[in-house]
């Protein structure tokens, strides 16, 4: 009997551990070829062995300075470190899934784990407190979805995966309103403008300001 309570402790902490890491097949983008290996992220960081065992690379958590994963097939990751030959540009390590994708799991891990904010999304909550069918413009086109505003964050679910998003409130640097079927959201990576397809509502509005600006009243002011 208490064989089989050890046998299951051990099996419950190895279960406990896989969930706190992520292990990919990937391609690493490196001119002027693409280098093969395998990519891990855990609570000690990122870590990337090739292939070939010629190249090993070991970024800690606290040295990430911004993570991509808005691609399920590609994860970047962006340190601190300013390289010399390129003006004022971080080092960058970008890897391709091989055969395979990565799903919210990896973006909630990350939200969590990291203090600035990470680009991606991760799973709706339940009950949203406000849904707006919006049109988030690009630079070139568009794409179509909706806006959920949560207890927790604001999201944007898009019928392209790629550009769907969860803003914890923690991150955003600022939200705004031109008029009522327009939309800004706006962190230290990134803004998104949206075409609304239908009213915003000062209470929707309000809700998301009260959190973004830690405003204590019900009623908050148009900030832009």
């Amino acid at each position: 009997m208490l064989k089989a309570i050890v046998l299951l402790s051990l099996v419950s902490a190895v279960g406990a551990h896989a969930a706190d890491s992520f292990e990919f097949s990937v391609f690493r983008d490196h001119l002027p070829r693409k280098e093969a290996g395998r990519l891990r992220i855990s609570d000690d960081g990122v870590s990337f062995q090739s292939a070939n065992q010629k190249t090993k690379i070991d970024v800690p958590l606290l040295n990430i300075f911004q993570v991509d994963v808005s691609d399920p097939k590609v994860i970047r990751i962006e340190t601190y470190d300013i390289l010399k030959q390129k003006l004022l540009g971080r080092q960058v390590h970008a890897f391709r899934l091989v055969n395979s994708v990565h799903d919210d799991a990896l973006a909630r891990f990350l939200s969590k784990a990291l203090p600035r904010p990470v680009i991606g999304a991760f799973g709706p909550a339940p009950q949203p407190e406000a849904v707006i069918r919006a049109y988030h413009r690009h630079r070139l086109g568009g794409c179509h979805g909706t806006i959920r505003i949560d207890s927790d964050s604001i999201r944007f679910l898009s019928d392209r995966p790629e550009d769907s998003r969860t803003w914890l409130y923690r991150d955003l640097a600022a939200i705004g309103t031109m008029n009522p079927f327009h939309f800004r959201v706006s962190t230290l990576a990134e803004t998104f403008n949206f075409d609304l397809k239908e009213r915003l509502s000062e209470t929707a509005y309000d809700l998301a300001a009260r959190r973004v600006y830690s405003l204590p009243s019900t009623s908050a002011a148009r900030l832009e």
